[in-house]
């Protein structure tokens, strides 16, 4: 059967938990270091990070001087353990009976391995931000995806951030905020089953 639809979907928010904000939160009260100093520092560095313009050691390498009380090692693995698969995690391999599966994720895959590892054998394309220089909601990032695309028709594109979505809806893929509750899930199998 050949697929007509193609599905794309984020990581973080969508199929795994995002770490945001709960290990913010957590450095800040375990090192007794300000969240809005913290929130600054992320927002200062988020661009580095998610290009991959900075290594994740030279994240974890900037956190400590900026912070010093805080150890990397012991802020890595609080980070890493927010991290996990989410419900629709589950459903992958169904979906992708129905359609084209497609990963858009602004992330470092050293941090989103474990997910990476039961996505890889399912996807068809896989774009994470740091192994390409570029991130959402920047137009670069989705050309790269709808290049990938170009037999399909039919695309859903699913992520938790609104900011994200204009620019897939700017491409002509359908586009599907993920909510908390799941219903995105509901929605998105109603859109995999109707022809």
């Amino acid at each position: 059967m050949t697929k007509k639809k193609a599905l794309v979907l984020d990581v973080g928010g969508v199929l795994a938990t995002n770490y945001t904000p709960q290990f913010w939160e957590a450095l800040s009260y375990d090192y007794d270091v300000s969240y809005e100093a913290l929130m600054q520092f992320r927002k200062d560095v988020r661009a580095d990070l998610w290009t991959g313009a900075i290594t994740e050691t030279e994240f974890w390498e900037r956190l400590s001087e900026r912070f010093q009380t805080i150890g990397a090692a012991d802020a890595r693995e609080r980070l890493v353990s927010e991290i996990r698969p989410m419900p629709a995690l589950e459903r992958l391999a169904e979906w992708r009976d129905r359609a084209s599966l497609n990963i858009l994720s602004n992330h470092r895959t050293e941090w989103i391995a474990p997910v990476l590892e039961r996505i890889y054998p399912l996807a068809d394309h896989v774009i994470v931000s740091a192994e390409v220089g570029c991130r959402k909601p920047e137009p670069e990032i989705y050309g790269r995806m709808d290049a990938r695309l170009a037999d399909f028709a039919d695309i859903l594109y699913v992520d938790d951030t609104k900011n994200n979505l204009p620019q897939g809806s700017a491409l002509g893929w359908k586009t599907l905020l993920a909510d908390d509750e799941g219903a995105w899930i509901v929605q998105t199998e109603r859109w995999l089953k109707a022809e």
